[in-house]
């Protein structure tokens, strides 16, 4: 259960990262490779949960340590936003699905 796309990327799905975050601690490592100069940059977080549907999937990380930027701390407490279901708190009153693009 989950989709992927011709390019190799893969996605669980929502429910079964709800279903591995709520069996214990679990943390997030992110690592990002500058286009311009090839450094790689990391982002750690000591928390990641993605909570279950009734609460539309809210993410929560906290515990950031790293060189890159702490991008994920915006989206802590977001819930999942799909082109239908808008459940982001999109400033400018949009769907963040639709501006930014979601999904594959």
């Amino acid at each position: 259960m989950g989709l992927n796309n011709s390019r190799g990327n893969y996605w669980l799905g929502n429910e079964l990262l709800h279903q591995l975050t709520k069996q214990g601690r679990y943390k997030l490592r992110c690592l990002v490779k500058s286009r311009s100069n090839g450094t790689v940059y990391v982002a750690n977080y000591g928390t990641f949960i993605v909570e279950s549907e009734s609460s539309n999937y809210m993410l929560r990380v906290a515990d950031y340590s790293g060189t890159a930027n702490d991008a994920m701390r915006y989206h802590n407490g977001a819930m999942f936003t799909t082109y239908d279901r808008d459940n982001d708190n999109h400033l400018a009153g949009g769907n963040n699905a639709l501006i930014c693009g979601g999904g594959f």
